[in-house]
């Protein structure tokens, strides 16, 4: 087996089976896939040895596997071992048993069991290599001999998750040899007295059960013959010490990622030029003394307001039409007309918006103070109010001195306060905090095992069962995470009747099946179409695999008047039989679904119980657990919600204990709310509704085209919500834009208004038929501004040895070839967005590699520099002195000399110097040191990672949790690197409200549909919570569903496009002056992706789609930044 490391990897086969390497880690809670493994072969070794090993009962056979199984787990677990190892031991009993009847078949046939766990050692002298230098060890787990014809059988256990094809497994078309195990079984085969060419493959045990078998693999003589020959050649490059790889790439399953960089960008050394700052050179402006004298005036008297009419208000604002300005505006009404600033309220969904919402008003008053052309277009814009200098110096003074009562922020930090507030009245802890969101996947984990341990076994074993819809899965963490991840918020909506909303009808009796099978099996019409099409019908539905029986093409064939089937008439005997089957199938699989529903619900009823037991525990609530209890308070205690009326007393007492009138409510993004969110605001909305008035006013902005955010719970179609809760509500509409040139404008247009001309929306032509319809003309004010838009096919990789890593870096690299071209001859700002974080970190390297000074948004963990992850295998090694990579690693480092000085001896005293360290100094103070001393030997950009490694240090802080936290946490929270930059790379989700003076969108290749949900809500209104919940089903099964369901899941992927569509135009409508777009080449037909739709809308007719770096559309001047 080890031949198969060193095809994937030369150098990691050098550091597992040369230096012997291997890991220490307490935080597994159950088997991981050696240990699973090891299990099941040690009780097949036991089975294969045994006189069970002859016997052709497969309830003997099972029997005694099952007891073997329980000893051997018994022994090496205990008594008492944790709830997802026994539930494993189950797991792996399930697929014995399922063995047990292919075994007991096989026996029947004449094999029989002649070696296990046979093999040759050192002793045996079989040699390898070129030159005979190295002996071939090893061991086979079972080999087979049959008397009659005597062949023999060599076997391999195989207990992954899914069933593998051996030959697959071993040979690549393209890349050769990827495997060599089953051949080399052959010489050690003839050492034990195999003649002739024995039959090689696997025994397969995957986690669904009906696949275990015994799988052949096909070898001709030839690919034997060059299968040793390729051994011999890795013998002797073994033997020759050649060890290193010519590329180091990732794999998968990888033990070594620290030492051999996986995570690690490789990225310049030298610091980024630092550009001249942006006030540097600034003259500051006084403003006027009389002015000063008359706002002066105005403070020292009474607050005098001004009676103004501002009207309940929603705007739907198109990208880059003034929403922040038009928001800026009303908060600017209200403060220059007199009003309290304790009275104001204004959310949004992040606490940049946030900040940028109270920078833009602060910024427009503090102009106005001092710039005539700035006060007059502030003035023309607010007609109503006093917008003279003084007035708004006033008004900047008042905001200034009031400012820590002035709520502009994020609707998490609201709900919190609000929470914090009611914490007695809402049952929550005293003084509890906030989990930091990085936390929470740890919180989660700790819920989880907490939920394994305190339930009762059995039952859980029932539920594991049906959650896998009876699958033997060995993953009991990562099924319950699963559910946990996609089912927790969609359980909290819901009710336990809502998750049994699937009718399941009575099935046929079985002698009615029976009956149907032998009429079938008995229909022969000499058809070499039909005749085999009904065995394969028979074969499943004996098997009981009713998915394929319900996919089978008679199926659709019973249903035509008159029945035909290949052009033939199918008689009503048959018709009938087959309808039994049908109906058979459907009982099944929809009982099958709904199972799984309901242990899906039961799952996450039990993982609800520890969670809220664990966090209640910790006084630590989520944000989301936050908004979920102050939505449910009302129906949950029968209690009034803060505000959950409109009447005064319920408004007075909210007001009372947040020690301030909330008068002004004012909600930016709002496409992005979800209905809890709305189900806590709109009491407050409500209230402020009604006649137009100057003490109380609701505003509301957002755009359905940018719900980019649903899978967070967003939910465009509130805003139909916000008309029917607030009376009065004025509705307005903004199109024109503000930010994007001509060019840039006619793109948007062209290809969001001509969706149609797209054949591949994944069945959901209606839907972006719809959206093209409704998406309105767009215009700008920039239409004597230089601008410019390319669409372009990226190159072909012409090197096809590359790795699939290394073939999209070459692709990323055309773009950044032209994002260093632009950079190098303007100044213009650069935004380069990316559909996933890992296109993002490939980009921010190229750039980088090239020289060019570019910033990252939203950032990557820490471990993407080679020093946190050195610094991070000290840690490792402080909790795990046992772990002999995390020590190679630290030793061969400059590390190793900087700690011999300090410590003496192996490993364990090194762990006991850094523990103690921590200890007496904090773990802060502490990496800080070892940072320190690391500095000499760092680039630039490794300083500053160990910078914010230091930081996130100190915020851990020192609460007495293990290291390994502290390590987990790391690797799971993203950091940016602040530099300024010309150049940003982020997420098109991050880039929302930003712009840019050119952006670059080098990767579309991505696909228009979302991933297959876990979890289908059926809703009347997508605004109220879901009235039933049902598993996915496959979407060649959807037709045997009720109406109802298959209209709930043909929404769902309806909403994915939608989204997909809202994702491209909030990438477009970044740029302000220039767009590159970069697609991969159509084929014939078109593509269900972002490359396909383009080349569909603005490229439609041109004969070059296909053929790589092909120019294929170009609107503007391409010089467009020398008119800047």
């Amino acid at each position: 087996t080890s031949f198969r490391d060193y095809i994937t990897c030369p150098y990691r086969f050098y550091l597992k089976h040369v230096l012997r390497l291997r890991r220490a880690d307490d935080a597994d809670q159950e088997l991981d896939a050696a240990m699973f493994g090891n299990l099941v072969h040690d009780t097949l070794d036991q089975f294969g040895k045994s006189p069970f090993a002859s016997s052709q009962d497969p309830e003997e056979i099972a029997t005694y596997l099952t007891d073997q199984l329980q000893q051997l787990a018994q022994r090496q677990y205990g008594n008492r071992s944790t709830v997802a190892v026994e539930i494993q031991v189950q797991q792996a009993q399930a697929r014995l048993q399922a063995f047990a009847v292919k075994q007991a078949h096989r026996t029947a046939q004449g094999w029989e069991i002649r070696f296990t766990e046979q093999g040759v050692g050192l002793e045996d002298q079989v040699k390898l290599g070129l030159h005979a230098e190295m002996n071939l060890i090893g061991r086979i787990d079972r080999i087979d001999y049959h008397h009659e014809s005597g062949q023999w059988a060599i076997w391999d256990y195989k207990t992954s998750e899914k069933a593998k094809q051996p030959l697959s497994v071993h040979w690549h078309k393209e890349h050769g040899w990827q495997d060599l195990q089953l051949p080399l079984y052959v010489p050690i085969a003839r050492k034990l007295g195999v003649t002739g060419m024995p039959s090689l493959g696997y025994i397969v045990l995957p986690k669904q059960v009906q696949d275990v078998d015994f799988c052949v693999a096909e070898f001709t003589p030839d690919m034997i013959d060059s299968a040793l020959q390729t051994a011999d050649q890795i013998a002797t490059q073994v033997a020759n010490g050649q060890f290193w790889p010519e590329r180091l790439e990732a794999v998968d399953y990888d033990d070594f990622p620290r030492i051999c960089q996986v995570h690690v960008q490789h990225v310049q050394a030298v610091q980024p030029e630092r550009r001249q700052r942006r006030y540097q050179g600034y003259v500051t402006r006084r403003v006027d003394a009389n002015v000063v004298q008359q706002a002066r005036q105005r403070l020292d008297n009474p607050l005098v307001r001004t009676n103004i009419q501002l009207p309940p208000l929603l705007i739907r604002a198109s990208a880059g039409t003034g929403k922040t300005y038009q928001l800026s505006n009303r908060l600017l009404q209200i403060v220059l007309s007199g009003q309290e600033v304790d009275g104001i309220l204004a959310t949004t969904f992040t606490r940049k918006a946030a900040g940028e919402i109270m920078h833009r008003m602060l910024q427009r008053l503090a102009q106005a103070c001092v710039d005539a052309k700035k006060q007059m277009e502030l003035a023309s814009g607010l007609p109503d109010v006093d917008a003279s200098p003084d007035a708004c110096l006033a008004a900047l003074r008042r905001v200034a001195s009031s400012i820590h009562r002035l709520q502009i922020g994020t609707l998490d930090s609201f709900f919190a306060q609000l929470a914090r507030t009611f914490s007695l009245d809402m049952g929550l802890p005293a003084s509890w905090e906030s989990i930091d969101p990085a936390e929470e996947p740890r919180v989660q984990s700790q819920a989880i095992t907490e939920m394994l341990e305190s339930h009762d076994r059995n039952t859980l074993l029932s539920i594991m069962h049906m959650l896998t819809k009876g699958e033997s899965s060995r993953r009991i963490s990562d099924d319950v995470r699963t559910a946990v991840g996609n089912g927790y918020a969609l359980f909290r909506e819901t009710k336990e009747a809502d998750w049994r909303q699937l009718a399941v009808p009575t099935a046929p009796e079985l002698k009615e099946i029976q009956n149907a099978l032998e009429t079938i099996a008995s229909y022969r019409i000499n058809d070499r179409q039909i005749d085999p099409q009904m065995d394969k019908l028979c074969q499943w539905a004996v098997q009981s695999d009713w998915e394929q029986v319900i996919q089978h093409g008679v199926m659709a064939a019973i249903r035509k008047n008159p029945p035909t089937y290949y052009r033939k008439q199918l008689e009503a005997n048959l018709v009938a039989a087959i309808e039994c089957l049908a109906d058979a199938a459907k009982t099944s699989l929809l009982a099958s679904c709904r199972g799984q529903t309901e242990a899906t619900f039961q799952t996450l009823e039990a993982y609800d119980r520890a969670y809220n037991t664990l966090v209640r525990r910790q006084r630590r609530l989520a944000f989301a657990d936050v908004t979920h209890l102050l939505a449910q308070w009302p129906s949950r205690t029968g209690s009034k919600q803060p505000g959950a009326t409109t009447d005064r007393t319920s408004i007075d007492q909210l007001e009372y204990r947040l020690d301030s009138k909330i008068q002004h409510l004012l909600l930016d993004e709002f496409q992005d709310t979800s209905p809890a969110q709305w189900q806590i605001l709109q009491p407050l909305a409500a209230s402020l509704g009604g006649v137009p008035r100057s003490e109380q006013s609701f505003f509301c902005v957002g755009d359905t085209k940018q719900a980019i955010y649903g899978w967070r719970g967003g939910v465009a179609q509130i805003f139909e919500a916000v008309k029917q809760s607030v009376s009065g509500l004025l509705e307005t509409k903004l199109f024109e834009s503000r930010r994007n040139s001509l060019p840039v404008t006619q793109a948007v247009n062209q290809v969001f208004q001509n969706l149609s001309m797209h054949g591949n929306f994944a069945g959901c032509e209606s839907t972006a038929q719809r959206w093209s319809v409704e998406f309105p003309e767009h215009t700008t004010v920039h239409t004597d501004t230089s601008g410019y838009v390319q669409l372009q096919n990226l190159p072909e990789i012409e090197d096809s040895e590359l790795g699939s890593q290394e073939q999209r870096l070459e692709l990323l690299g055309f773009a950044a070839d032209q994002i260093a071209q632009l950079t190098s001859i303007s100044k213009a700002s650069v935004g380069v967005l990316f559909r996933t974080n890992d296109d993002v970190a490939r980009m921010m390297g190229l750039l980088r590699n090239r020289n060019i000074s570019a910033s990252q948004d939203g950032g990557n963990p820490l471990n993407d520099s080679a020093a946190v992850e050195l610094i991070l295998s000290l840690v490792h090694l402080a909790d795990h002195p046992g772990d002999k990579i995390c020590e190679f690693h630290v030793r061969n480092s400059p590390l190793q000399q900087i700690l011999a000085a300090e410590v003496q001896g192996d490993s364990v005293e090194l762990s006991r110097w850094f523990r103690r360290r921590v200890s007496e100094d904090g773990l802060g103070r502490t990496i800080q040191w070892v940072s320190g001393q690391l500095a000499s030997h760092l680039s630039w950009w490794d300083q500053q990672r160990l910078v914010q490694l230091v930081r996130s240090a100190q915020t851990f802080g020192d609460r007495g949790r293990r290291l390994r936290e502290f390590e987990s946490l790391v690797e799971q929270t993203r950091i940016a690197l602040p530099t300024e930059a010309q150049v940003k790379v982020m997420t098109i989700h991050r880039s929302k409200g930003l712009e840019f003076d050119a952006v670059f969108l080098p990767a579309l290749d991505h696909s228009l549909s979302k991933r297959a949900p876990y979890l289908i809500a059926r809703q009347t209104d997508p605004c109220l919570p879901p009235d039933g919940v049902l598993r996915y089903m496959n979407s060649s099964v959807q037709a045997i569903l009720p109406d109802s369901w298959q209209q709930a899941f043909a929404m769902d992927k309806a909403s994915g496009i939608t989204e997909a569509l809202c994702l491209l135009y909030v990438a477009m409508t970044r740029a302000r002056q220039a767009l590159y777009m970069f697609t991969i080449a159509s084929g014939r037909n078109a593509r269900q992706d972002f490359s396909s739709l383009l080349h569909s809308t603005l490229a439609s007719g041109n004969p070059s789609v296909n053929q790589p770096s092909a120019m294929l559309f170009q609107n503007g001047q391409a010089d467009w930044y020398l008119s800047r």
